[in-house]
């Protein structure tokens, strides 16, 4: 049986850190290095233990569409950085996993694109048939589905230990689902992403 290295769920460098559920972020001076751990983050909670390789695998893609991305963006290398303060343990554990941004100001929300009603989006249906104030069809059971589309919500971020808190973009409160095409960018997005997202895997 193939042995897999242990995951690495922690990382301690000598610099200032912010550490959210899945990512810890060091502070190098004029630039930040973003560290992809292998952590568990699901169903809006950061889990006990973590996956080989996770870590990597996230950083990889968050590369493929930063390269495709058609706008300037913080991403600068995915070279470990050459300082004194990283040894030669930390270099191999960071390789791979880790990016050299820019430094900006950071907007707390994440898009999330959902093809199964799950986590905050299931909390929110059972009590209101909605979600981020799209309103669904009755009858959904946890797990299900989405009908026709994926929905293209906002969600708040926090550090390690917090859930994400739905929220409802612009002058959604009377749509139905699914939205229509002449909905708003936020929303007709789903359209252009899903496409997108059947090239390389479904949501």
């Amino acid at each position: 049986m193939k042995q897999y290295p242990s995951p690495v769920t922690s990382t301690d460098l000598d610099f200032p850190k912010r550490q959210g559920k899945v990512r810890d972020v060091y502070d190098l001076g004029e630039t930040l290095l973003i560290v992809s751990t292998d952590r568990i983050s699901a169903f809006d909670w950061a889990l006990p233990g973590g996956i080989p390789y996770k870590g990597r695998i996230l950083t990889t893609l968050s590369q493929f569409w930063f390269e495709r991305l058609p706008v300037e963006h913080h991403l600068l290398s995915m070279k470990v950085p050459d300082l004194p303060q990283i040894t030669s343990a930390q270099r191999a554990m960071l390789a791979g996993r880790s990016m050299v941004v820019r430094k900006a100001e950071v907007v707390p929300f994440e898009c999330v694109v959902r093809g199964y009603l799950e986590g905050s989006g299931w909390v929110e249906y059972q009590r209101s048939s909605r979600v981020c104030g799209v309103a669904l069809p009755p009858g959904f059971k946890q797990c299900d589905r989405l009908p026709e589309r994926a929905s293209f919500q906002f969600c708040t971020t926090g550090q390690i230990s917090w859930t994400g808190a739905n929220r409802m973009p612009a002058a959604t409160d009377s749509r139905s689902w699914p939205p229509d095409a002449g909905d708003n960018d936020c929303l007709h997005g789903v359209h252009i992403d899903f496409a997108v997202g059947h090239h390389h895997g479904e949501v």
